[in-house]
């Protein structure tokens, strides 16, 4: 979990836990943890489904993917290099929040026909 996250789930009431990636599905199937989150690609990939076979659409959090590079990184590259990677960087900006959203609706598709039960009428009032 994210310091912003550390913050934001117990004011929904849960309680937060740091644990390796790896973990998870274990944690799930054994009881360690009721409730895992993630994107709904990463819970098909990782096959949470397995331990977890209940998806809620709760929509509480955006996330996309950014280009970071660090500042050392980016004094070492010679202008031309740095319009590249801008350049990339805006392309990806474009495109990347379309294709992210395709496939989250992809992944719900495929986990549907998987018999796993979405939930996407979650009460978000009780969030506030």
């Amino acid at each position: 979990a994210t310091a912003t996250e550390d913050m934001m789930f117990p004011a929904y009431g849960a309680q937060t836990v740091h644990m390796p990636f790896g973990s998870v599905y274990t944690s799930l199937q054994t009881g360690v943890m009721d409730v895992a989150e993630n994107s709904i690609n990463v819970y098909l990939v990782n096959k949470h489904y397995e331990v977890a076979p209940v998806l809620n659409i709760t929509e509480h959090e955006a996330n996309n993917a950014l280009v970071f590079v660090s500042d050392k990184l980016w004094q070492s590259l010679s202008a031309e290099q740095k319009g590249w990677v801008q350049a990339a960087a805006n392309e990806i900006s474009t495109k990347e929040p379309q294709k992210a959203f395709d496939l989250e609706r992809t992944a719900a598709d495929k986990l549907k026909k998987m018999g796993v039960k979405i939930v996407d009428n979650v009460d978000k009032k009780s969030f506030t």
